[in-house]
């Protein structure tokens, strides 16, 4: 099981080079502000861990393609993801499984407890839920503007009797739940970026022959 890129024509690769605006376990203060943990007062949090998925920034109702699994819970929080989705993906060859989050849609266009492909539409990117892109980095230049983007998150599950339920039926425990992101891992290791370093190098090349070319004399 590999996980699929979450946005059509995305470049997963930080800002100013790619679309990821904010990274992982970035903003430790602000998000220490902004969420209540159980036992954590609002302000000076050392268990919180930052942002606890991606945000990838593009146009407006980009479609938002899923990673082949079982549709789990699909819901509208305003204080949260806004219109968001969870999908527990098939087991992969070392036998895990993971719970993918997709936040901040404008449409869902998947149903509760459906089988879904790799590369499969579920939904439209927006800006619903609780957003705070304002004060991240490199956001005022968004091509899509303040706001817009996919949150994407990914935790490691098992399934079990107890646990977590989701609306689905299904059950599971979130492993390392303790670790300051509620058992939220980085999605950026899951993404095969060979590709886009080809395509920077391929970058870096042209523009020194561009500079080689101002340096010769005109004929």
């Amino acid at each position: 099981m590999k996980i699929y890129p979450p946005v059509l024509g995305v470049r997963l690769l930080p800002h100013p080079y790619g679309h990821v605006y904010q990274e992982f376990g970035k903003n430790k203060e602000l998000y220490a502000r902004a969420i209540v943990i159980p036992g954590c007062g609002l302000s000076n949090c050392s268990m919180w861990g930052g942002h606890n998925g991606v945000d990838i920034a593009m146009a407006f109702r980009t479609p938002i393609l899923a990673t082949k699994g079982k549709v789990v819970e699909i819901k509208n929080t305003p204080e949260g993801y806004g219109k968001h989705l969870r999908i527990l993906t098939d087991l992969d060859e070392h036998g895990k499984q993971y719970e993918l989050t997709y936040g901040h849609l404008d449409e869902i266009t998947a149903v509760l407890g459906m089988k879904v492909a790799d590369g499969e539409r579920i939904g439209y990117m927006g800006n619903t839920g609780f957003v705070i892109s304002g004060s991240t980095p490199y956001w005022g230049n968004a091509p899509a503007g303040k706001g817009v983007h996919l949150h994407f998150g990914v935790r490691e599950v098992v399934i079990g009797p107890l646990g977590f339920l989701y609306q689905s039926g299904d059950r599971v425990t979130v492993l390392n739940y303790d670790n300051g992101t509620f058992g939220s891992i980085n999605p950026m290791r899951f993404f095969d970026r060979s590709k886009e370093v080809v395509y920077l190098a391929g970058v870096v090349i042209d523009l020194q022959y561009k500079f080689l070319a101002l340096l010769r004399p005109p004929r």
